[in-house]
C-alpha cells in the first residue's frame, strides 16, 4: 500500500484551518460510521487530493492497478478523493489523459460508490 493510499483513507477532511473562519468552510458529506468527505463540488481542497491528482495526472493509465487496489479497499474517503482528482483530469478536454480519467470514473470509481449510502 502506498503512503497516498493510507493517508487517502483518513475519515476526516485533511485541511489546515486558516485564521479567517469563512475560508475554513468546505462543502462536505458526513456519513455515519464512515466519516466526513469533501463534496466533489468543492474541488481539490485537501493536500492529499492534490497529491493524488498529481500522481494520476503523471501516471494516467499506468495507475490502473493503483486505482483497482483503491476500489478493492472499499474506503469511501479514498474513493471520494480519487473521484475529485479524476474529475479534474477529465475536465482537461480531448486529451488521452482526460479520456482515461472519464472512463475510469465511469467504469471503476462511480460503481464503487454503490457500496455506500447516496451522497446527493
Amino acid at each position: 500500500m502506498s503512503p497516498a493510499t493510507a493517508t487517502g483513507t483518513c475519515p476526516i477532511v485533511l485541511r489546515r484551518p486558516t485564521a479567517a473562519p469563512e475560508m475554513n468552510a468546505v462543502l462536505t458529506h458526513d456519513i455515519k460510521d464512515l466519516g466526513s468527505i469533501v463534496c466533489h463540488e468543492a474541488g481539490v481542497v485537501e493536500p492529499i487530493t492534490l497529491s493524488i491528482l498529481k500522481f494520476l495526472g503523471n501516471e494516467g493509465a499506468e495507475a490502473s492497478a493503483w486505482i483497482e487496489e483503491a476500489v478493492q479497499r472499499k474506503s469511501l474517503p479514498l474513493l471520494a478523493r480519487i473521484d475529485i482528482a479524476l474529475r479534474r483530469i477529465a475536465d482537461r478536454g480531448g486529451t488521452l489523459e482526460a479520456q482515461w480519467a472519464k472512463e475510469t470514473l465511469e467504469k471503476a470509481i462511480q460503481p464503487a460508490f454503490s457500496y455506500f449510502p447516496p451522497l446527493h
